[in-house]
């Protein structure tokens, strides 16, 4: 476990040095690390780091793939935890896997407007939009009779 969390660290530490190469290395190693462990949270962030280098190195396709893929297993982690509290921490540790999930869209929206990837970002946005007005109330402790 802290291998992976490790190996994720200095690919990020790749990456802002923009040493590609190395940083793709340690993401994968890490990958690896958190897929045996079965550690979905360490793994999505992984998976969003990854989009975020293809992004630099113009791979948009693959990039968009990845934090689909992110957002997806957020998702999925987000829907399994029962907590309150515990939802709103980890949602807003995630904001910005769905800020690059609809700005791919976005792009992908530029390349190629006949495909729908523009509904899929207002669907993104407002999905975001809607978890952040709910994690709002909930701070609020707003009850609705």
């Amino acid at each position: 476990y802290d291998a992976g969390l490790i190996s994720m660290k200095l690919g990020e530490i790749r990456l802002l040095e923009k040493d590609y190469a190395g940083a793709r290395k340690h993401f994968e190693n890490s990958a690896g690390f958190h897929t045996k462990a079965n550690d979905n949270l360490s793994l999505s962030e992984v998976i969003f780091q990854t989009a975020k280098l293809d992004l630099v190195e113009s791979k948009t396709d693959d990039a968009l793939q990845k934090i689909t893929e992110s957002v997806q297993l957020t998702e999925k982690i987000y829907s399994d935890v029962a907590n309150s509290s515990l939802q709103r921490a980890y949602f807003s540790n995630v904001y910005k896997r769905y800020e690059l999930y609809i700005r791919l869209l976005m792009e992908k929206h530029k390349q190629q407007p006949d495909q729908n990837f523009a509904v899929q970002a207002l669907q993104a946005n407002e999905k975001l939009r809607s978890r952040s007005l709910l994690e709002t109330l909930r701070l609020s402790e707003a009850k609705f009779v």
